[in-house]
């Protein structure tokens, strides 16, 4: 058991010690490196967005572009994810005149990223979109 153990601690010190080697003696900047291993930039994240909500979060980056007075461009999808919120309301507070009905309701939470503010937004399936404002 012990034996095992020692054998694949070595194989992984073995293993990253020939990546580091291969990366210090390679000609290829770390940049470029992470950039082949992984599709994309150091720093940069990828958001993997549900298809069936990719037209809600079209939608939720133009109401904060407009909200902001930016282009769709410069604003940045954070997050997406399938959420059952426990009411109407889509877990915010209701609005003046409006009643929230204890139903779970199906639903998305988009985030955000506009000249350096997350904002948050809840949405139904059906792509009601509410800003959630935290109090």
């Amino acid at each position: 058991m012990c034996l095992i153990k020692l054998i694949k601690r070595t194989l992984l010190f073995i293993v990253i010690i020939s990546l580091l080697i291969i990366i210090f003696l390679s000609k290829c900047s770390f940049e470029e490196i992470w950039q082949e291993v992984t599709g994309q930039l150091p720093g940069e994240i990828s958001v993997s967005i549900p298809e069936e909500a990719t037209p809600l979060v079209d939608e939720t980056v133009a109401r904060a572009a407009e909200q902001y007075g930016v282009s769709p461009a410069d604003v940045h999808v954070k997050k997406a994810e399938l959420i059952f919120w426990p009411n109407t309301c889509l877990g915010t507070k209701p609005q003046p005149r409006q009643t929230c009905q204890p139903i779970v309701t199906p639903g998305y939470k988009i985030i955000v990223e506009v000249k350096g503010v997350e904002l948050e937004y809840h949405t139904d399936k059906q792509g009601s979109i509410l800003r959630y404002q935290p109090s």
